[in-house]
C-alpha cells in the first residue's frame, strides 16, 4: 500500500471495535471457526495491500462483527494477525491511539513478525505505528479464574491480561468449549461472571477455645493426602495444557487431533477432581476430632 492512503478521508470511526463486553452470542447468526475468520483476515490483508479501502473497510467491519461468533480457541499466531489488522483500520482511520496499542499487541506475540512488502514497504508511514509502543515495559493486570472452566488470553491460558494494550479474551468450559469470545481494549472490563470458590486456607489452625470444645487437632495424614492431590492436579493441569499446545501445533498431524482433544478433555476433568479432593481433604484435616 503506497503512503498516499495516509491521506485519503479516513473511514467509520473505529470506535466501532470498542463493543460492550456484555454483548450477546445471541446476536451471531451462526457460529465462526478459527479457519473462517483466518479467510476474512487475508481478505482484509489483500485489500489493504491492494489500497483497496472500501474493500477493507467492509471486509474489516466483517471481521468486528463476527470474534463475538468465534467458537473455537484463537491460536496465538492468528491472534497477532487479528490485532495487526485492528492496527491498520486504526492506521487508515488516523486514529494512533488504536493503531499504536492494537500493533503493541501483535508485537508481544510475534516480536519478530516483518510485513510482507507488497503490503507494508519499507518507508512506509505504518512502520512507525507499529513500533512506536515499547513493550518490552508493558504490565499485566490479575483477574479471577472463573468458576468453571478457564480464561485465555490472545491464545494462551491465563488469569493476567495487558493493562496498556487491547487482547483477545475467550471464555472456555470445563468441556472444553468456548462460550464467549471478546476483542477488549484495556479500559473495558470483563463482562460479569461466576468466580472460582476461594479454597479454604490450609495454613489456619483452629483457635485454642475451640480445640478444646472436642479437642481438635490437625491430622497430618489427611495434610499429606491433600498435598499429593494438589500435587497431582497441578500435574494434571500441566499434561492437559501440553495436549491443548499440541493441538494448536501446526505441525501435528490431523489425524492426531480428536486424541488430542479428549486427552486435553480427560486431564482436565481429572485436575479439577483431584483439586477438589484437595481442597475436601485439607479442610478435614482441621477438623478431625479427639474424644
Amino acid at each position: 500500500m503506497n503512503s498516499s492512503a495516509r491521506v485519503l478521508s479516513p473511514l467509520l470511526a473505529f470506535g466501532l471495535w470498542m463493543v460492550p463486553a456484555s454483548s450477546a452470542r445471541a446476536d451471531c447468526g451462526q457460529a465462526v471457526t478459527t479457519a473462517e475468520l483466518v479467510v476474512m483476515l487475508e481478505g482484509a490483508e489483500w485489500a489493504y495491500s491492494q489500497a483497496n479501502l472500501p474493500g477493507f473497510s467492509q471486509a474489516s467491519e466483517q471481521l468486528r462483527t463476527q470474534i463475538p461468533c468465534l467458537i473455537e480457541e484463537l491460536p496465538r499466531n492468528i491472534a497477532a494477525r487479528l490485532h495487526r489488522a485492528v492496527g491498520l483500520r486504526g492506521f487508515v482511520d488516523r486514529d494512533p491511539d488504536v493503531s499504536t496499542r492494537a500493533f503493541a499487541a501483535a508485537r508481544v506475540i510475534e516480536p519478530a513478525y516483518t510485513f510482507p512488502s507488497a503490503m507494508v514497504p519499507a518507508g512506509n508511514p505504518v512502520l512507525a505505528d507499529y513500533n512506536a509502543v515499547a513493550v518490552e515495559a508493558g504490565e499485566y493486570v490479575d483477574v479471577l479464574a472463573p468458576a468453571d472452566g478457564y480464561l485465555v488470553f490472545d491464545g494462551r491460558p491465563d488469569t493476567s491480561r495487558p493493562r496498556f494494550w487491547p487482547t483477545v479474551a475467550q471464555f472456555v468450559s470445563s468441556e472444553g468449549q468456548v462460550t464467549d469470545t471478546f476483542y477488549l481494549w484495556p479500559e473495558q472490563s470483563l463482562p460479569v461472571y461466576e468466580i472460582a470458590a476461594v479454597a479454604p486456607d490450609a495454613g489456619v489452625v483452629p483457635a485454642a477455645s475451640e480445640a478444646r470444645a472436642g479437642e481438635r487437632s490437625v491430622s497430618l495424614p489427611l495434610l499429606a493426602v491433600a498435598g499429593g492431590l494438589a500435587a497431582a492436579s497441578g500435574a494434571l493441569y500441566l499434561a492437559s495444557r501440553s495436549a491443548h499446545g499440541d493441538f494448536y501445533d501446526p505441525g501435528t498431524p490431523l489425524s492426531d487431533l480428536d486424541a488430542l482433544r479428549s486427552r486435553h478433555n480427560g486431564m482436565v476433568w481429572a485436575s479439577r477432581g483431584a483439586a477438589a479432593g484437595a481442597a475436601l481433604t485439607g479442610a478435614g484435616a482441621f477438623l478431625v476430632v479427639r474424644w
